[in-house]
Order: structure tokens, then sequence, then C-alpha cells
């Protein structure tokens, strides 16, 4: 007589897969309610600046604040913005970023062959313009640059450039303004003042030598004398008397 075979019931548990569909399900529905309550809807650029254009917001759009990364969207927004010298990026949660831009200030045009570069103290390019810009000091250097070589935001990184926009901005915080500035070589960086010419040194300290003007020029005010010509070339600077 034949033994029956007996085959164990392989009977499916749904229970355990229903709860892991449940809790995706469930986790899913919960993603898509927090990415639309955090994405980015407002944008506030707090800046004094009224008007000025902050190009790369649309970038921000509609992306997770809570997966923003400040560090990097500084960073772009320094990388499209020429003009901005630093930028300051604020959650304020649940869907807003604030800015705070602050723009470099041009205080001199470069002459460069067919046209020039406008730029802030540290040399970097703000704008570049086919045309001579109003009440902003032309700097003449020896050697024309090309128009075409650089792009806006790139830094003139030449010595006697630095040493020539650090004296034409301090003179700019006491009032005084250069019309042009003639950089003609190594160690002549020459400053017209219109009835005035002070030619400074590249090849000296800046400090040392605006310190020695500064040191003049408050000795000059007390007497009531004036002078037409300073020199700091030398070991000590050479004075020209007016009229």
């Amino acid at each position: 007589m034949r033994q029956r075979k007996f085959w164990p019931s392989c009977r499916f548990e749904w229970r355990p897969v229903v709860v892991v569909a449940g809790v995706t399900i469930g986790t899913l529905v919960i993603l898509i309610k927090l990415n639309a309550v955090f994405s980015i809807k407002k944008i506030t650029i707090v800046d004094a600046q009224n008007g000025q254009k902050v190009i790369g917001l649309s970038d921000f759009q509609q992306k997770n604040l809570l997966l923003f990364h400040v560090d990097t969207g500084e960073t772009n927004l320094l990388r499209n913005n020429a003009r901005l010298e630093k930028v300051a990026i604020v959650k304020q949660y649940p869907d807003q970023l604030i800015i705070y831009p602050v723009w470099s200030t041009s205080i001199a045009q470069l002459k460069v062959a067919a046209g020039f570069f406008l730029l802030d103290v540290n040399g970097k390019i703000n704008l570049k313009s086919k045309t001579m810009i109003a009440d902003l000091p032309v700097i003449n250097y020896y050697q024309l640059l090309n128009y075409t070589g650089y792009s806006s935001s790139a830094v003139i990184d030449f010595s006697d450039v630095k040493a020539a926009l650090f004296f034409i901005d301090k003179l700019r915080g006491l009032g005084l303004f250069a019309n042009t500035v003639d950089i003609n070589g190594a160690d002549m960086i020459a400053l017209d003042l219109g009835k005035k010419q002070i030619i400074f040194s590249s090849e000296k300290d800046a400090n040392i030598q605006w310190q020695q003007w500064w040191e003049i020029y408050k000795q000059f005010k007390v007497a009531g004398k004036d002078y037409r010509r300073l020199d700091f070339r030398y070991d000590r600077p050479v004075i020209e008397f007016g009229n």
C-alpha cells in the first residue's frame, strides 16, 4: 500500500507586504507635503542700492529650503554678479530666502585698447565700457591691455595698478579726487588733482608713502600752505610749492 505524500502548504502572507506598502506610500505623501511646505516661494532682497538687479535668483525658486545649501548659493551669486563684493543668504522658514548683497564701488577706470575697465579698490572689473565714464579718474597704463582678454569680475592683479587704486581710494576718503593717474613705468604713479600733482612709487610700501603724505597734508593745513607737486619716489619727499 502506497503512502500518501503530504506537501507543505504554500500560504502567502499579505500582511507584511501591506504594511511595507502602507509605510512607503505614507512616507511619500509626507515627503511631498513637506516639499510643498518648504519649497522656496519668496526671495527678498535687502539692498541699499535699490534697482540693482541680482542675477541668478531664479535658480533658487522652488528648491527645498531644508536642503538648500547657503554657502553654495552665495558662491553662485558671486560668480554670476561681477559687481557683488559679498553676499549673505538667510533662510526664513518655511519658504523664504533673504538676500543681503553688498555691491563693490567703481573708483577708477583703466584705459585699455578699445575701451575702459571700471575697477573697484581691489582691482576687480565691475564693468567693461567702450566709452569713458564721467566723474571717474582715468588710469593711463603704460601697456594697453586687451579689452577682450578680460571678463567682468576678473581682477587686474598688477602691483602698480593696485597701488594706484589704493591711493585713489585714500584720497577719496578725504574728499580729494584725481582726474587722471599716469603709470608711466615701474616706479611712477602720478596722480593729477587739477592744480596739484602727487607722484608715488610702486616700488615702495604704499602705507608708508601714504603716511608721509598725510603728515605733510596736516602740516600744510595748519600753516595755511599749499603745494604744487609732491614726489615720494626718493628717500625724502620732494616738495614743489605753488605760487
